[in-house]
Order: C-alpha cells, then sequence, then structure tokens
C-alpha cells in the first residue's frame, strides 16, 4: 500500500491579515499549510551571540508583515511571531517591545 495521498482541492484563504494555501488530500484531510508563504525577509537583527534573542523581518507585497523573535538557551531555540497588517517600520522599530507568540496563535 503507497503512503501517496492524492490532492484532492488547493485552496486559497484570508484570515484577519494573512493569507495562504491550504491542500487537502482526497479524504478532505489538510496535506499541507503555510500562511506565511507569501512573505520574504526584509529585515535581520542578529549580533551574533548565540544566547541572545534575534529578529528576522519578514515583508508581504501589499505591505502585511511579520517579525520572528528566535531566543537561544543552551541548546534551545524558541521562535515566536508579531504580525501587522501595514507600517512594517514602525514594527521593527518596536521590535524587542512587541507581543509575541507561538505560531499557532498567531497565524
Amino acid at each position: 500500500m503507497s503512503n501517496q495521498r492524492l490532492v484532492h482541492k488547493v485552496t486559497q484563504f484570508t484570515a484577519g491579515d494573512i493569507e495562504g494555501t491550504y491542500i487537502l488530500g482526497a479524504d478532505g484531510n489538510v496535506i499541507s499549510f503555510n500562511p506565511a508563504e507569501a512573505f520574504a525577509i526584509a529585515k535581520v537583527d542578529d549580533d551574533g551571540d548565540e544566547t541572545s534573542v534575534h529578529y528576522y523581518g519578514y515583508l508581504r507585497a501589499d505591505g502585511a508583515w511579520y517579525i520572528m523573535q528566535e531566543s537561544k538557551s543552551g541548546n534551545e531555540t524558541t521562535y515566536q511571531y508579531y504580525t501587522g497588517a501595514s507600517d512594517f517600520s514602525t514594527g521593527w522599530t518596536n521590535r524587542a517591545t512587541l507581543g509575541y507568540s507561538t505560531f499557532d496563535a498567531i497565524f
């Protein structure tokens, strides 16, 4: 028996300020989902310190954006996110004080 799933449907969606794509299998279950696919890296704040916090800013053509906060502590790395619909410059300036949350909570 094959582990491959037949693609039944590719659907675009909008949830708040975020757009994305999900792919449904023939059984109706979601095979793939990536709400961040339309964004490109715009800024990086990485001071080279392996135990500190780093920021990565992503911007979409229509002005929507998100910042990913990477926190390193020992062997553990944690990623949290903050999104905005416009004014990336202000968000980036305030990146250290934004209310970050997990990917599933933001997207």
